[in-house]
């Protein structure tokens, strides 16, 4: 398994882009690490895989290039860098500074108390349904698109702290038209046939992710 190193340079493939990696943003449990790296003035999430079919990897991410950015909410693959064997993608830096993750939705918020003491709070019941409202709306622009995510969560939506937008995450498990049945998602979030390999992956399966969402959110 490939680790990059802070101050690490890595380039393009097409050789059009260096970046510098300034931070370990995330260890995935899945399929790979995330990075924060920076191109000049400008920041960018990287992402690495250390699990997976390389070339099915690079077929979905460059499918997704070829389609165009779908929506502002959709976190777009912007150019593939490959590091030695490995393989991954850069994309827009979603900061923590003006986002929260899309898990407040269902665990509520850690607040500060005074005196370093945080206590854990919900968010007013108004703005969960703006959230999810400004969800369901991203997810019907993809779906227009022929564009399934796949892995619709909590985990991978980030909220806009000020306006409540919202930045779709983990979007290289997001294609179009598969044709064979695959257990795709995360359990709980996936229809039963889906987990259990007996049905392609449609735009229906984030509806049902969505519905799930929904559903936890007014019973949390």
């Amino acid at each position: 398994m490939i680790k990059l190193k802070v101050n690490q340079k890595i380039i393009s493939e097409d050789g059009k882009h260096e970046f510098l990696v300034e931070s370990l943003i995330h260890t995935g449990s899945g399929q790979g690490d995330i990075y924060r790296v920076r191109e000049d003035k400008d920041v960018y999430a990287f992402k690495l895989f250390h699990t997976g079919d390389p070339k099915r990897i690079r077929k979905q991410i460059e499918t997704l290039q070829r389609r165009g950015r779908a929506s502002a909410s959709f976190v777009h693959p912007l150019c593939i860098v490959k590091v030695g064997e490995a393989i991954g993608y850069t994309m827009e830096y979603v900061g923590n500074d003006n986002y929260e993750n899309g898990s407040i939705l269902f665990n509520g918020q850690e607040v500060d108390a005074g005196g370093g003491n945080m206590v854990r709070m919900e968010i007013p019941f108004n703005m969960k349904i703006a959230i999810l409202y400004n969800i369901a709306e991203a997810v019907n622009i993809l779906y227009e698109a022929d564009i399934t995510l796949s892995d619709l969560k909590f985990e991978n939506i980030k909220v806009n702290k000020n306006d409540l937008s919202v930045k779709i995450l983990d979007t290289d498990t997001a294609v179009g038209g598969r044709s064979k049945p695959i257990v795709s998602g995360t359990f709980g979030f996936m229809p039963p046939l889906t987990m259990r390999g007996e049905e392609v992956p449609t735009r229906d399966n984030d509806a049902y992710a969505l519905a799930v969402m929904i559903f936890m959110t007014l019973i949390s």
